[in-house]
């Protein structure tokens, strides 16, 4: 198959995604703005001096032309509001829409014009790829048909799970960590608010770990400052994915403030090293965590009830063996990349097949 991706090509999701496809054995074009220009496998669009927003309309001309040279068997289109707009626009089917979640849970609310843009962009897709029901619904109600509907979470490499046998309550330090990139959606004030309440309503030594990059860094560093942690949190900084995996298997608890998400690569990731999640109860993550079964919910910005989780399981330790060997049978059944990758692959071959005998 000839796949065409438009996506963001210094996101790490959008490399993932292409080179699945070409370990296949398929072949496949990256046309991007952040393409790097004269990469093999990489088409750069724009080089347009214009707001953000308006240079994915200006790149569907040149989008036309990229699929005119390569001439795809099928074109999939990443993320709503930007390369879903430039896909739409480009007009060749069949086209794939892939959604990550912000751009499906957010952006169409934000007014009118943001939704027609939606409603536009879900119209013209043959197919639409997303990675659990909170967004299937609101696809649902922007017009998407059930039948175009292709639900898989992006989910872990097989080989990122570990058996891990450690017990918090064994630990002189527990270690509590968050992901999440340090964006407002993602909120991590409410964790920097909430380190100093379990700092000084246990006995025990807890340390934080921030791992991300993001606009808020700073604000979040003066924020930690002025609550005086010093030492007991460390912002990392953003880490090549390929040391996320060392930065978990340091940690005992992982900590998702975010106010928004469909299914969180982040929190599949935690769950496959290990850790005990402690979530915010929203439906993206009530689809993978049951509070108080495999993992711990609690309200968006609420630095408190977030404390009393982690004092929870600072003070009481949980039975970390069950909650590790649930998670482990979820990840196996719906949460394995490659497994939920060659769904997506058969749905985009089937396209392609019925789009070349038509």
């Amino acid at each position: 198959m000839r796949l065409l991706i438009l996506s963001d090509g210094a996101s790490v999701h959008t490399r993932r995604w292409a080179d699945y496809f070409r370990d296949r054995g398929h072949q496949v074009l990256l046309a991007s703005l952040e393409a790097r220009a004269g990469a093999e496998g990489q088409a750069r669009l724009g080089g347009f001096p214009w707001p953000r927003p308006l240079r994915y309309l200006a790149a569907a001309n040149q989008a036309r032309k990229a699929i005119s040279s390569f001439r795809p068997d099928l074109v999939n289109a990443h993320f709503l509001p930007s390369y879903g707009l430039t896909g739409a626009l480009a007009g060749f089917h069949p086209l794939a829409l892939s959604t990550w979640g912000s751009d499906v849970l957010v952006s169409p609310w934000k007014t009118p014009l943001h939704r027609a843009r939606a409603r536009y962009v879900i119209s013209r897709a043959d197919l639409i790829t997303c990675d659990g029901d909170n967004l299937a619904e609101k696809l649902l109600s922007l017009g998407a048909a059930v039948r175009s509907i292709v639900k898989a979470a992006m989910g872990v490499d097989r080989v990122f799970i570990r058996d891990r046998q450690d017990e918090l309550e064994d630990k002189e330090t527990v270690t509590v960590i968050s992901t999440r990139s340090l964006e407002p959606c993602y909120d991590l004030a409410t964790l920097v608010r909430a380190m100093p309440l379990v700092i000084r309503e246990t006995a025990r030594t807890v340390r934080f770990i921030i791992v991300g990059g993001g606009r808020q860094l700073q604000a979040l560093r003066g924020l930690a400052a002025s609550l005086g942690l010093g030492r007991q949190v460390s912002f990392e900084g953003a880490v090549p994915h390929s040391g996320i995996a060392g930065h978990l298997d340091a940690a005992d608890i992982y900590v998702s403030t975010s106010r928004t998400d469909s299914t969180s690569v982040s929190l599949l990731e935690a769950m496959a090293r290990g850790l005990v999640p402690v979530v915010t109860d929203i439906p993206g993550n009530r689809e993978w965590v049951e509070e108080g079964v495999n993992g711990f919910l609690f309200e968006p910005g609420d630095e408190r009830e977030l404390a009393d989780r982690i004092l929870q399981l600072v003070q009481k330790p949980a039975p970390v063996d069950a909650i590790r060997h649930m998670n482990r049978e979820l990840l196996e059944a719906r949460g394995i990349w490659q497994d939920n990758m060659a769904a997506i692959e058969k749905a985009f071959a089937e396209l392609a097949a019925s789009a070349s005998k038509s």
